[in-house]
């Protein structure tokens, strides 16, 4: 199997599946290592190595928000923090799969979501309150989100349905030309 970015380095590698080589393509040329056959200060130092990177990659995280923004100091230091600690769980529970598959959202989900943010946004930004994100909290974005949509279901869907109407009037062939 190989694994890697599509550049010039891919690597084949089983082990945590029980396989005991390691394959590397570098530019082409193949560098193989035997695990077995590895010194055990070689195996301490890249389990050390591996356990440090895969932590610190979930330290990772945006300094802007959404809009370009640079999020609060605190804000970031909570998602760096939150995201070793879910990686932290990761090693501890054997669970290291990529991402969650996340259904896609028809165009009607998708426009009645941006009003209703834009809408949320509004009301934050005037209460001076600051809204979870999709990121750091996205639960509680999702009940508000929610909320807001049993509230002003009617509002929001009249939106909704002129928008998608706009959109489908809209011919633009002239200024994609």
């Amino acid at each position: 199997m190989v694994f890697g970015s599509g550049g010039t380095e891919e690597l084949a590698f089983g082990a945590h599946k029980g396989a005991n080589k390691m394959l590397f393509i570098i530019n082409g040329q193949e560098h193989d290592i035997d695990v077995n056959k590895l010194p055990a200060e070689s195996v301490a130092f890249l389990l050390e190595y591996g356990i440090k990177q895969y932590l610190s990659d979930g330290a990772a995280v945006s300094l802007r928000d959404k809009n370009g923004d640079l999020r609060p100091q605190e804000e970031v230091a909570a998602a760096k923090i939150e995201g070793v600690r879910l990686r932290k769980q990761n090693i501890l529970e054997a669970n290291f799969a990529r991402r969650v598959v996340v259904p896609k959202k028809t165009r009607e989900e998708r426009v009645r979501e941006d009003i209703i943010m834009e809408r949320l946004r509004e009301a934050a930004s005037k209460s001076r309150t600051k809204l979870p994100t999709k990121k750091d909290n996205p639960e509680a974005l999702q009940r508000m989100i929610n909320t807001y949509y049993e509230r002003y279901k009617d509002r929001v869907d009249t939106l909704v349905f002129a928008m998608l109407e706009d959109m489908e009037e809209v011919d633009l062939t002239d200024i994609l030309g």
